[in-house]
């Protein structure tokens, strides 16, 4: 079992912020006692949502707590991206799919990015690694779609050599 104190004594805010005051879950500014993954405040009380469609059935995965801006961008990124693999699986997962997505987005992630810079952290801080969009099942769902868009017809009215035609008036040329 490790000790807290091996990671040294909790740290005071940066200069200019003030702690962040404790309240239970759910009340108050958002604000709550600390990460629940590395105790580290500011932290906010977020529900990010998991979706997982099967053939038949589906099933949703609500994850609570009071988290950080790291660590909570970490575990929204995390279930958002297994939502995107795993939950368009199904008839009617198809279609809640994405309002699952759309709610992590406007809550969970809206509220996290507000918060500022976590500090005095008792435990190491998640890495929230790569964007949504820039991880792998992204890539996955928005890649069929593109193709099936196809390129457009900009290039309609061009014909080959339309590019290195010079119809400009260029001045005399000085030897």
């Amino acid at each position: 079992m490790t000790h807290p104190q091996q990671y040294g004594p909790p740290q005071p805010p940066p200069y200019g912020q003030q702690p962040a005051q404790p309240y239970a879950y759910g009340q108050g500014q958002g604000y709550a006692r600390g990460c629940e993954v590395c105790g580290a405040q500011p932290a906010a009380a977020v529900t990010v949502r998991a979706h997982q469609g099967m053939i038949v059935v589906m099933r949703t995965v609500t994850r609570r707590g009071v988290l950080c801006r790291t660590g909570g961008l970490a575990v929204y990124r995390k279930t958002t991206s297994d939502t995107l693999v795993t939950g368009r699986w199904g008839l009617f997962s198809l279609f809640v799919t994405p309002f699952v997505v759309l709610g992590n987005v406007l809550g969970a992630r809206s509220a996290l990015r507000r918060l500022p810079e976590p500090y005095g952290a008792l435990r190491p801080l998640l890495d929230p690694g790569r964007r949504v969009l820039r991880r792998a099942p992204a890539m996955l769902v928005l890649t069929p779609p593109a193709l099936l868009a196809g390129p457009g017809d900009e290039h309609a009215g061009l014909s080959v050599g339309d590019c290195v035609a010079n119809t400009a008036e260029w001045p005399s040329r000085r030897s």
